[in-house]
């Protein structure tokens, strides 16, 4: 809407006497052409609008070629070629409303009547007509023709209205121009709270509150929906476009209606009837929250820190891997897939690739703009657009957007080829330094020495289980999504616990210096190394026991990391001690064994 400069020439009238509106329940076409006199005087500086208004518009004036693909159809014309559509098929079900809205748009001149079909020439194109549910409203689909078009909006210019006009002069000019206006949607006196979309927005509150009587219908809608074992396409429809339209005042919305969507393309294909199966059914459910909502989500805080950050992350069979730059520090983060995740599919390893990253990192983004780059384009559309027909990549999807909900930071995500993705390397290479003793192994030390609270060396993918098969607390080398705590040497230990330690072999001598400073119990341990290291006779001294637990020869104690995941090692190993009840000054540490690599 083009903003005028008025003055008192253009609207020479007594604004105390009453004027009336022009009501668009009562719209008749023609009205901006019948007020020309008023128009020329605030158009005298723009002929092409007052041309408009004189001799109406010709379309002809807005075409350029246009080349691509419309509705399976290529194009490459300079004007868009006759074509005849048909109606929408939703058409079908709204034909009383349809005759009726027809018939109105007629009276008011809005629409043409050129006769009979099959009597008269048809139009050069006929588009389709379509309803939208949730009025209900009659559209037409003029998209072929928008590809045509190339008129561009034109800017404001600087010939802004002085603020010092009154709302009631702005008002009788439109009047007096031929507008229409609904005064039932129009609100002339500022206020703290106005309803908008059938939402409250409160500027005071920084909130969007929804109507009691929005809440009512949507409550009832997903009630009369649950309570069958079936309903009807549109029905499903005019839900999930009421759950979008709430995206105003429930961040994410749209990511809480990717089951309903996938359940509405298949019944496109079909008998337009959906069936409301338990994943559905759960979905559903889930928007019960909005029935005794009164605590809405506050407007997202603007003030992000100055400094954006850039993230990279990547997946392959095996493990992921990520590397994030903070004001110039660059940090790694790599991990393995553990038996639940390594057979997934490549797309939903990418997008737990991401989610893994951001968990490591989520202290340290809050606030912030965080820029990331990932080599999957699947995993790039289901957050920009927040919907995949991968029900595990929208689940993903929910836990990234939580995730950065309540960290208020702005992830913008974009693609990058694996030949430029600098984490690719992290998640490839694999470190014997990585690896785990057996299940066997870990019994039977758990059951000799344990319970065991803590493993001090280790990653998500390698930790210890208890007796109940949960990951025991562990400490890792670099932050983690399960990690309870980074850098095993920098962590405060307890007496009254006992500790679980398999270190790289190269930090054993720190370990043992550690274990007797700290003065804990602790099961170490370590490898039989020929000729005897310096730091095996401390050991001697300090434990109470030494248990071997492997020998040389033995493939089922170590497991290393490999393309398949931790696997018994190939080669022989001489033996592995465990050092039993290590006594360090006061305290017993157990010390458990010894395998070489």
């Amino acid at each position: 809407m083009r903003t005028f400069d008025c003055n008192k020439d253009v609207l020479d009238e007594n604004l105390d006497e009453d004027f009336y509106f022009l009501d668009p329940s009562r719209f008749v076409a023609g009205n901006v052409h019948k007020n020309k006199e008023l128009w020329g005087k605030i158009l005298d500086k723009n002929q092409e609008m007052k041309n408009w208004i004189d001799n109406f518009v010709d379309i002809n004036n807005f075409m350029q070629p246009f080349k691509g693909i419309f509705w399976n159809v290529k194009y490459n014309n300079d004007y868009p070629p006759t074509r005849i559509f048909k109606n929408a098929s939703n058409c079908e079900h709204h034909v009383d409303f349809i005759n009726t809205e027809l018939l109105s748009r007629l009276r008011s001149g809005a629409i043409s009547y050129l006769g009979k079909l099959g009597e008269v020439k048809p139009p050069h194109i006929v588009s389709p007509i379509t309803i939208e549910p949730l009025k209900p409203r009659l559209c037409i689909n003029l998209m072929l023709i928008e590809s045509f078009n190339g008129y561009i909006e034109p800017r404001l210019d600087n010939e802004l209205m002085r603020s010092n006009i009154a709302i009631k002069y702005s008002v009788k000019l439109f009047v007096n121009l031929g507008y229409f206006l609904n005064i039932d949607k129009s609100v002339l006196i500022p206020t703290q709270s106005i309803v908008f979309l059938g939402m409250i927005i409160d500027s005071v509150k920084a909130s969007f509150f929804i109507t009691k009587k929005r809440k009512e219908k949507f409550c009832a809608l997903r009630e009369s929906i649950l309570k069958k074992s079936t309903c009807p396409i549109t029905i499903l429809q005019k839900f999930v476009g009421i759950c979008i339209s709430l995206s105003l005042a429930i961040p994410g919305a749209k990511l809480y209606t990717s089951t309903c969507n996938r359940a509405i393309s298949k019944a496109i294909k079909g008998p337009m009837i959906i069936i409301i199966d338990e994943d559905l059914r759960k979905e559903l459910q889930y928007w019960s929250f909005i029935d005794n909502w009164t605590k809405p989500f506050p407007w997202v805080n603007e003030r992000h820190n100055v400094l954006s950050l850039s993230l990279s992350s990547d997946a392959s069979d095996y493990k992921w891997g990520a590397i994030f730059n903070n004001e110039g520090v660059r940090h790694d983060f790599s991990d393995y897939w553990n038996v639940e995740t390594k057979d997934l599919p490549i797309m939903i390893k990418e997008a737990l690739a991401l989610k893994n990253a951001l968990i490591c990192i989520k202290t340290l983004i809050m606030n912030k703009r965080v820029t990331a780059e990932v080599d999957n384009q699947a995993v790039v559309y289901a957050w920009n657009n927040q919907y995949s027909k991968n029900n595990l990549i929208n689940e993903i999807m929910k836990e990234i957007f939580q995730l950065t909900f309540q960290q208020n930071c702005n992830l913008s995500l974009s693609y990058i080829h694996t030949s430029q993705n600098p984490s690719d390397y992290l998640s490839r290479v694999y470190s014997k330094s990585d690896a785990s003793i057996s299940k066997r192994t870990w019994i039977y030390i758990q059951q000799k020495f344990g319970p065991h609270s803590v493993d001090m060396f280790s990653l998500d993918s390698n930790a210890m289980l208890d007796n109940e098969g949960f990951e025991i607390s562990h400490f890792t080398p670099y932050k983690t999504p399960l990690s309870s705590g980074v850098d095993a040497f920098a962590q405060i230990y307890k007496s009254s616990e006992i500790y679980y330690a398999f270190p790289p072999f190269c930090l054993i001598s720190a370990v043992v210096k550690f274990i007797i400073q700290e003065n804990i119990t602790c099961t170490l341990i370590f490898p039989d190394f020929k000729p005897v290291k310096p730091w095996f006779t401390v050991i001697s001294s300090y434990a109470k026991d030494i248990v071997t637990i492997g020998y040389k020869g033995d493939k089922g104690v170590l497991l290393y990391p490999s393309k398949k995941g931790f696997l018994p090692d190939k080669k022989a190993f001489s033996a592995i001690y465990v050092p039993q009840n290590f006594l360090s000054l006061e305290t017993i540490i157990h010390v458990q064994i010894s395998i070489r690599k």
